[in-house]
């Protein structure tokens, strides 16, 4: 069963997120806020000046998500090393609502501010397992 959550009058006026006034294509924007996570339907039902409607056969769906990535068992190997050992560095990383889209280890040298950026992979390809 579907519930209107919300009802949205579209435009082609060139001015709602619609392209050029009289190009067909009406939009409008909605805002989102305050609503659960979870994924959406959107229906569109177009009337004609006669009151003759259609409603369209392929509406869209889209997510709203606002839960963090879980990361875990984040390891170091090996623990410790000297100037031109390679590290490797792992994390298990799982997002159940939209899937993860990038994971970067940020590296900071003791005692300084530098950072050094490394992106993570789960590729099968970077000693991140299969």
């Amino acid at each position: 069963m579907k519930i209107d959550i919300a009802i949205l009058q579209l435009f082609d006026d060139g001015v709602h997120s619609d392209g050029l006034p009289g190009d067909g294509t009406y939009g409008n924007t909605w805002d989102s806020s305050g609503r659960p996570e979870g994924n959406y339907f959107v229906d569109i039902i177009a009337f004609d000046n006669a009151n003759n409607q259609r409603e369209a056969e392929d509406g869209d769906i889209f997510l709203i998500d606002d839960t963090a990535p879980t990361v875990s068992n984040v390891v170091v190997t090996p623990t410790a090393g000297q100037p031109g050992t390679v590290f490797t560095i792992t994390a298990d990383v799982s997002d159940a609502f939209s899937g993860v889209w990038n994971v970067t280890a940020y590296i900071q040298f003791p005692d300084e501010n530098t950072i050094i950026t490394m992106p993570l992979y789960d590729d099968g390809l970077h000693n991140d397992g299969t």
